[in-house]
């Protein structure tokens, strides 16, 4: 697909952003939860409908293109795939905390070329496509600044309980050599995008590709590195302005 064939239906899929976090802001703070697999995994009847909502916009988008989402599944084939994120962070969004997102992401051969995140609290739309650069409210966004280990802010993506002593060992060494480290469970890696942030550590092994991909996507579209390390079957990633990726890979590695 041609960059401008890519960022024609962006922008589409930015409008359905937009409305679909509209419809989490409007029922914040009056939903019910229910358990859903993993002990304190939540779903609310907002999640499904927003995927629900997107589902429907998304079909007939590119033609024969499968669509997945986090609460109803679907299809992983094909040469493009949908995936829908109808909330991310639904834990804080069932406890009315204002920290929640909307992911849209396009995957053509298995690799993301359209990624949307929308923060409906805070109207921020991150978006981006391949070779079409990555936005924030329509302002392109690009890492034009040179960051010293010592002064930069990490946040780091720690999942849960798996290979505890491996991530508790990489936590203590990112913490030691820069100004802040964070651990907001993703929060902020949108931010990486407007310098709120100088890199976006995952050692989680749990983390889905919903999450992750429009975060990727946007951080190579804003000019930052994306790399991938192995770690027993899953990957250690890092996001990251280019002047701290050989200082943080050697951390990681």
């Amino acid at each position: 697909m041609s960059p401008q064939e890519l960022q024609d239906i962006q922008n589409k899929v930015e409008l359905i952003a937009r409305e679909a976090g509209k419809i989490a802001l409007d029922s914040l703070g009056r939903v019910k939860f229910e358990q859903k697999g993993n002990e304190g995994d939540l779903v609310t009847k907002t999640d499904r409908e927003i995927e629900i909502f997107i589902k429907n916009k998304l079909e007939g988008l590119i033609e024969q293109a499968s669509i997945y989402g986090e609460e109803y599944g679907g299809e992983l084939s094909g040469e493009y795939v949908w995936l829908i994120d109808p909330i991310d962070g639904t834990k804080n969004f069932a406890h009315n905390m204002p920290s929640f997102f909307t992911h849209i992401i396009l995957l053509e051969n298995k690799e993301p070329v359209i990624g949307v995140i929308y923060d409906p609290v805070f109207k921020k739309l991150f978006s981006a496509s391949k070779n079409n650069g990555a936005f924030l409210n329509g302002k392109k966004m690009i890492v034009n600044n040179f960051v010293k280990i010592e002064k930069a802010v990490v946040d780091i993506d720690f999942g849960g309980k798996e290979d505890l002593d491996y991530k508790t060992d990489v936590f203590k060494k990112i913490a030691s050599k820069v100004y802040r480290a964070r651990v907001s469970g993703g929060r902020l890696a949108p931010y990486l995008l407007t310098g709120g942030i100088d890199a976006f550590v995952v050692i989680n092994p749990t983390t889905q590709l919903f999450d992750q991909a429009p975060r990727v996507i946007l951080a190579q579209e804003a000019g930052y590195d994306v790399i991938d390390f192995d770690r027993k079957n899953w990957k250690v990633r890092i996001m990251t302005n280019p002047s701290l990726t050989q200082q943080l890979s050697e951390i990681i590695m």
